[in-house]
């Protein structure tokens, strides 16, 4: 029996869309994983559970700054090791992953998702490091064009940059057709045209742009009012200033939903409920949305959605393709928005399925987890 490739991978945490991604791995190469952010608790709960194949590295802080992990002891220990797959070079973890790369001849991967945005000053000052990690390291995975180009400004070998594309383990068999019924019931909405918007209301998501563009769309045209609702899931941070635009809304008789957090598992029925979806994520105060994983969850239901340019998945799902790019707009512009929601409402059946049939085409050749398995077979040899 041939021995495995023995691989160590230094990751932040087991996202639970990532989770398919990493058993597959387990199970091809020999891993060793080290998480910075993870914890025994949910580790129970993955595909580790029974397993001891895993570290997880004590923080620690120093006063006021960022919580600082030390791993470069547990890599002396993994000197047979011959590949190092790490998150990207701006985290101090990865900084250790190159020295230990470096002393010991091991071969390195970053996972990188980084593309051409405002920079905060730590970043600019970080800047020359992270630049010389990524071109002294074996490879770079990044899931789209867009992050592709980013590196050839750092001055990576295009050789070395493989896309790796990010991919949502949502399966539409799971909608359960009872409780989308419920929902429809629960919030009135039989006839409506649903636009939706599902994430956490952190300042880069900047939901406010879409609720902005809501209510000039209804308030310019009784039509929208009557036939569409706004329904945004969220975890009820800003809830203040949002509370406003709700209330703004409400005075002209629109019809506006806030939810609480969904259970992941409920998610989907919800998303069932949905015309079109809108992500209006900005740069601010030097943060982005460096790829956005809800478009797959979106599009895997073959669903049209508007992105703004600031969002990274839009350069690997509607860039490039002559219908979905229509539906990029330039970040902070409610206006693009509005219009995009307008032309989306006014489709007629036949218009709309030609939209879902692109998206059909374009999700199916993008999210699959063989894609990944491949490539990372390609260069761990």
């Amino acid at each position: 029996m041939l021995k495995k490739t023995k691989l160590i991978i230094v990751e932040t945490s087991i996202t639970p869309y990532r989770e398919p991604l990493y058993k597959k791995i387990d199970e091809i190469f020999d891993c060793f994983w080290i998480f910075t952010q993870e914890t025994e608790y949910n580790i129970k709960n993955t595909f580790l559970k029974n397993k001891k194949n895993y570290y997880i590295p004590k923080k620690i802080k120093f006063k006021n700054l960022v919580p600082l992990t030390f791993i470069f002891y547990k890599l002396l220990k993994l000197r047979d090791y011959k590949y190092i797959l790490s998150t990207p070079g701006i985290y101090p973890e990865c900084w250790q992953a190159f020295l230990f790369a470096k002393l010991f001849n091991k071969k390195l991967i970053l996972r990188d998702e980084e593309f051409e945005w405002k920079k905060s000053w730590k970043r600019k000052l970080i800047m020359p490091l992270t630049k010389f990690i990524n071109k002294k390291s074996n490879y770079i995975l990044v899931p789209t064009d867009k992050h592709f180009k980013w590196q050839l400004k750092l001055w990576v070998n295009k050789n070395k940059i493989k896309l790796f594309p990010n991919v949502t383990n949502l399966n539409p068999n799971n909608i359960n057709l009872g409780k989308v019924e419920e929902l429809k019931q629960k919030y009135k909405i039989w006839n409506k045209k649903v636009i939706m918007y599902v994430w956490r209301l952190v300042e880069e998501k900047w939901v406010q742009y879409l609720i902005n563009a809501y209510y000039y769309l209804i308030k310019e045209n009784e039509k929208y009012k009557k036939d569409t609702i706004l329904i945004i899931i969220w975890d009820w941070d800003y809830r203040e200033n949002l509370e406003k635009l709700w209330e703004k809304i409400k005075n002209i008789w629109g019809n506006i939903i806030f939810t609480w957090k969904i259970d992941n598992k409920n998610l989907i029925n919800y998303y069932e409920l949905a015309y079109l979806w809108v992500v209006p994520s900005i740069n601010i105060n030097w943060r982005w949305e460096a790829y956005a994983l809800v478009l797959n969850e979106y599009m895997i239901l073959w669903k049209p959605v508007i992105a703004t340019n600031m969002v990274g998945a839009s350069y690997a799902l509607l860039k490039n393709n002559k219908i979905l790019e229509h539906f990029i707009t330039e970040e902070k512009n409610n206006e693009q928005i509005r219009e995009k929601l307008e032309y989306l409402l006014d489709l007629n059946k036949n218009e709309y399925k030609n939209i879902q049939s692109e998206i059909f085409k374009k999700i199916r050749k993008y999210n699959d987890y063989s894609n990944n398995i491949k490539i990372l077979r390609n260069i761990i040899v």
